[in-house]
């Protein structure tokens, strides 16, 4: 071969070239039609910053107890903010992976654009600090070195909302995929839709050790605590993007009037890639 020439590509190498570089050149083009360059780097960077597949979060942070709601809930209800609030809270576990389980510190633009926030600088960075200010309050992190101007560094405290010390959840946690970030699932979908993936996932990860796949409406509204409008509007927006199928079943002795219910199947393997 003479010096200096390039050697041509056989058809089947061009193809196979093709055919592995097809996957990650569609999930690109995906995620750019999702979210600017920003907050595709922001969101990058934390999920190998967090070097963690799974984030847990225990039931207490879901799942009410003795009539009062879990501080999920209680997010969303806060008034104005609540997608902010719930966003960014859950991704302040992603990256708190280690003890003392504190968060970088981060200005609050760069929260904004991990977020998706339109104005990173102005109004975007005004609702994380809104955001959070509500989450010390709820007694859900501690933020020290709060000066005016400089990045603050959260530390959490116990997903329950009681202001005790963080610990790791070790049983009764729900694993949230880190493909939720990797993926811009966080930026896609609402906040009442992320908390009933959170919800369905403790649900079906079964009370007790018993796994089900249904559950009463009361029993829903009483134990987490969303309004029926929330749990219809999240059903319908988790299904519109293939995250959950609801089917209805047959319930009932067979003597008895045939009632119907719905069954929920969640599909997580659905955050591994970017929503359409």
């Amino acid at each position: 071969m003479a010096k200096g020439r390039i050697s041509p590509t056989t058809p089947s190498t061009a193809q196979h070239h093709q055919h592995a570089r097809s996957p990650r050149s569609k999930r690109h083009e995906s995620l750019k039609s999702l979210a600017d360059a920003d907050t595709l780097r922001a969101l990058a960077w934390a999920v190998d910053a967090s070097k963690r597949s799974v984030v847990p979060f225990a039931a207490k942070f879901i799942r009410g107890e003795d009539g009062h709601p879990a501080p999920l809930a209680r997010l969303l209800r806060g008034g104005r903010g609540g997608d902010v609030r719930l966003k960014l809270y859950l991704s302040m576990n992603l990256l708190a992976a280690h003890e003392p389980y504190d968060v970088r510190s981060a200005p609050a633009r760069v929260w904004a654009e991990m977020l998706g926030l339109p104005n990173p600088e102005t109004t975007g960075a005004r609702r994380i600090n809104e955001a959070m200010t509500h989450l010390e309050q709820r007694r859900l992190i501690n933020v020290s070195g709060r000066r005016q101007g400089k990045p603050v560094k959260p530390q959490l405290l116990s997903q329950a909302g009681d202001g005790a010390t963080y610990s790791r959840p070790t049983k009764g946690y729900t694993n949230l995929p880190v493909a939720f970030w990797h993926n811009c699932w966080i930026v896609k979908l609402s906040g009442r839709a992320i908390a009933l993936l959170l919800i369905l996932l403790d649900h079906l990860s079964g009370q007790g050790g018993v796994q089900r796949d249904w559950i009463r409406p009361d029993d829903a509204r009483a134990r987490y605590g969303l309004s029926e409008d929330t749990w219809t509007r999240g059903v319908k927006e988790l299904s519109s993007h293939g995250l959950l199928r609801v089917t209805r079943e047959k319930h009932g002795e067979r003597w008895e009037w045939v009632r119907l219910r719905n069954k929920y199947v969640v599909n997580v393997n659905r955050l591994d890639s970017p929503p359409t």
